[in-house]
């Protein structure tokens, strides 16, 4: 399986603060609009690196999306480790001279839902969807910096922040190719960027214009195929034809940290299984191997240092706070841990 890039140093930023006043302003303005005049498709883009996100196309080959849908609760290094891994599934670029080389994303999508199926709005003491929005920015700044980092052109360094209201991600998955449709209508009424900026014409009108990659972990890869979630088989299958056949989508999965024997066999046996399997072998899903260092991380160890549950000297010493979470554990980059210590965020617990 394939192991993604190293994360050990988090990136070198070149922004002078987490999130200026003016980009904090945009962000919470959008999702105010979002929730107050719902737009049609239900979902919106807060932030971009570049106005034309995703990018053109190369060649005949359509943009290629890296999807990290979270409930960013904070976003941690596991997330932008998730972000930066390589493009396994994707279709091959057209200047890709081996066929063994693995590509590179063309964008990278961070998306929340305002709702989650099993949680709803979220519990007391998570941060509020506008506080993980500003943090996923901040997730985003260091995303490029990371992949500017790596050498990667300014052309695949182009990261978007979103928010849309579909818990599933069967529903998700079509929400973005609808936002996509409407973006490309859009861009040729007004033709501002012109045509070096737009999205594919496809040669037929059910065509997706962009392939989306959902990377994800373990937990999610078992939910989206758990029948609990369809209200009848059919239903299961229909949904899985649309993602995978009609919309190209694939799953690119995180192996769990450190698998014991027993986790290893559950995992064989789950892609193997009759509802899995067949996606496998279409190359619709595929695991990877995270970097060691970022394998132990999750958000609940992040939320209980930022409490003062976490053996860091608590709310009364921020500069320890952020040590423990950067420097001790290797939960959260730099940027992050000074925006989500300095905000207060988890302190009102």
């Amino acid at each position: 399986m394939t192991s993604g890039p190293s994360t050990s140093s988090s990136p070198t930023t070149s922004h002078n603060m987490p999130l200026a006043p003016a980009l904090r302003q945009q962000i919470n303005a959008g999702f105010d609009s979002f929730l107050k005049k719902p737009p049609t498709p239900r979902i919106s883009i807060l932030y971009q690196t570049k106005p034309a996100w995703p990018g053109a196309a190369k060649g005949h080959r359509p943009p290629q999306i890296a999807v990290i849908d979270s409930s960013f609760n904070p976003p941690h290094l596991a997330h932008l480790a998730l972000a930066s891994s390589p493009a396994i599934l994707a279709s091959p670029s057209p200047s890709h001279s081996s066929p063994d080389s693995v590509d590179q994303y063309d964008a990278h999508l961070l998306l929340l839902s305002s709702r989650n199926a099993d949680k709803g709005m979220g519990r007391p003491g998570d941060a509020s969807p506008k506080q993980r929005l500003e943090m996923m920015t901040v997730l985003a700044r260091d995303l490029e910096d990371l992949l500017r980092a790596r050498g990667a052109g300014e052309e695949q360094v182009n990261v978007a922040v979103g928010v849309c209201e579909e818990p599933l991600m069967k529903d998700k998955s079509s929400l973005v190719h609808e936002w996509l449709k409407a973006y490309r209508q859009e861009r040729g009424r007004s033709n501002e960027e012109g045509a070096a900026n737009a999205l594919p014409s496809s040669s037929t009108s059910s065509a997706p214009l962009a392939r989306l990659h959902w990377v994800v972990g373990w937990d999610t890869l078992i939910r989206f195929f758990a029948l609990k979630y369809y209200p009848s088989p059919s239903a299961f299958d229909e949904a899985c034809h649309r993602f995978f056949e009609e919309e190209g989508t694939t799953f690119v999965c995180a192996r769990r940290g450190n698998p014991s024997k027993e986790e290893l066999q559950e995992e064989k046996d789950f892609l193997e299984s009759d509802l899995v399997r067949p996606w496998v072998e279409k190359m619709g899903v595929a695991m990877f191997e995270l970097p060691e260092e970022v394998r132990h991380v999750n958000s609940t160890d992040a939320r209980a240092i930022l409490t003062g549950k976490g053996g860091a000297e608590g709310q009364q010493a921020g500069e320890g706070v952020k040590e423990a979470l950067v420097e001790r554990d290797g939960l959260l980059s730099r940027q992050m841990a000074d925006f989500v210590v300095e905000e207060g965020i988890y302190t009102r617990e």
